[in-house]
This record gives C-alpha cells, sequence and structure tokens, in this order.
C-alpha cells in the first residue's frame, strides 16, 4: 500500500476501508507513454482507470489539441 500512497489518498477512496485500500492497492498498474505515444483512442472499450501522477497529457481531436492534462502534487 506504501507504493501507492498517493493514489490511495485521492478523495474519492476517503471512505474506503483498509481492508478495500489493500485490495485496490493489488490491482494498480504503473504505466509510462513516451512524448508522441497513444494512450487510448477514441471508440476504445475502457477496462481501467487511469491517473497521471506525473508529467502532462494531450487530448487530441481532429489532430488538434483541445485539451492538456496536468498532474499535481497532491498533499495530504
Amino acid at each position: 500500500m506504501h507504493l501507492h500512497r498517493e493514489i490511495l489518498q485521492l478523495p474519492i477512496f476517503e471512505a474506503a476501508s483498509q481492508g478495500c485500500l489493500k485490495l485496490l492497492s493489488l490491482h494498480i498498474k504503473t504505466n509510462f507513454c513516451a512524448p508522441g505515444e497513444y494512450l487510448i483512442h477514441k471508440g476504445d472499450a475502457l477496462n481501467y482507470i487511469y491517473y497521471l501522477c506525473n508529467g502532462s497529457m494531450e487530448v487530441i481531436k481532429d489532430d488538434m489539441v483541445v485539451a492538456i492534462l496536468a498532474s499535481h502534487v497532491l498533499r495530504y
């Protein structure tokens, strides 16, 4: 659980029991995307919840950047 503390301390998990948090921590996987690499495409079936913990990513529609998502430091 210590490795995923930053994610497990998000407000969405504040009511979760320790047992629930332990179970969630077993399923958290780290994914690295290099610049220019796509994480998901429009129409993809999503099987995961993604949390951006370092860096930024662009949302592209019709070859144009429509949003930039950036990570931020969480302090609890």
